[in-house]
C-alpha cells in the first residue's frame, strides 16, 4: 500500500487501554486499513509517517473501540 493509504488521527488525548491505562496528551494514532501502526505523541507518530492523510481530533478524546461482546441466550 502507498503511504497515502496511511491515516493519522492527531491533536487528541489518547487513552491506550482500559486494563493498563496510559494517557497521552497531544497524542496521535496511525493506521492503514484495519491495522493500527502507531500510537504515541503526535510529533513522533507524524514524523514516522510522512505523507499520511491527517485527520484533526480537535483536542478530543481518542479511545479504543468500546465493544460489548456479551450476549444473553434465553
Amino acid at each position: 500500500m502507498a503511504s497515502t493509504d496511511i491515516q493519522l488521527l492527531t491533536n487528541g488525548i489518547v487513552v491506550t487501554s482500559w486494563d493498563d491505562p496510559s494517557v497521552i496528551d497531544d497524542g496521535a494514532v496511525a493506521w492503514q486499513g484495519d491495522e493500527i501502526l502507531a500510537i504515541g505523541p503526535e510529533a513522533e507518530v507524524a514524523f514516522a509517517h510522512p505523507g499520511a492523510r491527517t485527520l484533526d481530533a480537535l483536542g478530543g478524546l481518542i479511545v479504543p473501540g468500546l465493544i460489548n461482546l456479551h450476549h444473553h441466550f434465553y
